[in-house]
């Protein structure tokens, strides 16, 4: 579970150090994911690894009191307390989870543009986003539905578009003029079957693309709301300022 969490970390500070870069400190990388992932290893891999032990113990935590609350009784007047406690320990540990889940995806943003410890990161990103409700709120139910919808839309057409390859006639007729006998390697005697994998394969994908949508939202949102307006132009300003000089020569 540990690693799986680094692993999921890793790849939100990657993306995070990428908007970053390419949005605040004005980096053109050729390879910014690559730089993301080797900064991440090599100066933050302390700070991403505490915060996927974070994510994962509570996982961990909750899944086993889950099984102990599957496993109580009512029979008796004992079994019913331990039932109600650990239904109030799981909905509490649940709602922590989700909560660390939620700033986690602005803490690796805070750490690579401030290349800051954990705990600091996270205590920056709770203010931030207390300082400005409104736009946190509107702009992460915005991200959150066009998560749903982008993959339900991509999932969809890809199932669909597999079974009309499988199943349509006319399709097969159309692949023959072009390749010979090409219509021969679709077919299948489970058309239900594959069409249900490549929903599955499809699901996956939309799921991997509409999370580095997710975060590049989240990431910039964060930039605006860190830096604001104002601070961004004056920064503009010292980076051209800064680079006039070469440029002229």
């Amino acid at each position: 579970v540990w690693i799986f969490e680094l692993l999921n970390a890793l790849g939100q500070f990657a993306i995070s150090h990428a908007v970053v870069s390419s949005t605040v400190h004005r980096d053109l990388e050729s390879y910014p994911m690559l730089s993301g992932y080797y900064t991440g290893l090599c100066f933050h891999l302390g700070t991403i690894a505490l915060g996927a032990f974070v994510i994962g113990c509570l996982k961990l935590l909750a899944a086993c009191m889950s099984f102990i609350l599957n496993q109580t009784g009512t029979s008796s007047v004992q079994g019913a307390v331990a039932q109600v406690l650990c239904c109030c320990c799981v909905c509490t540990v649940l709602c922590i989870e989700r909560v660390l889940s939620m700033v986690n995806d602005l803490v690796y943003t805070d750490v690579a543009l401030r290349s800051c410890g954990y705990l600091d990161a996270a205590d920056n990103v709770v203010r931030v986003a207390a300082s400005n409700p409104v736009t946190y709120a509107a702009i992460k139910s915005s991200a959150t539905v066009m998560r749903v919808v982008g993959v339900t839309i991509i999932a969809g057409c890809g199932t669909f578009l597999s079974y009309q390859v499988q199943s349509s006639t006319a399709l097969h007729k159309q692949l023959d003029l072009v390749f010979e006998n090409a219509s021969t390697m679709l077919v299948t005697s489970n058309i239900l079957g594959t069409t249900i994998a490549a929903g599955l394969i499809c699901f996956y994908v939309a799921l991997a693309f509409m999370m580095v949508f997710y975060q590049t939202t989240y990431s910039l949102m964060y930039c605006m709301l860190l830096l604001g307006p104002a601070s961004a132009d004056a920064q503009n300003t010292e980076m051209q300022t800064r680079f006039q000089p070469e440029d002229k020569l």
